[in-house]
């Protein structure tokens, strides 16, 4: 069995460009986007397969839904990750 640490995300829009925010799950989607658009939230972790970012879920404290793998592109693009070995 594979295990997988999960937080959680939301993807802001501003002027056209969505940004990635990743923080504890511990915390509510609507306390970190406050007033902001968000265009896609949920909860994500790290492939271990692959080492890339994986979404999924949704944000029940903001009635928004992942985009699953556009949300994860996105993630996957602003916070690149690599396999040290």
């Amino acid at each position: 069995m594979t295990t997988r640490f999960r937080v959680k995300y939301i993807i802001v829009e501003s002027m056209e460009i969505e940004t990635p925010v990743v923080f504890n799950e511990l915390i509510q989607h609507k306390t970190i986007a406050g007033f902001q658009r968000v265009v896609g939230a949920g909860f994500c972790y790290v492939s271990i397969d692959s080492g890339k970012w994986v979404c999924f879920g949704e944000s029940v404290s903001l009635g928004v839904k992942s985009r699953e793998k556009n949300d994860a592109d996105i993630l996957n693009h602003f916070i690149p990750l690599t396999n040290a070995g």
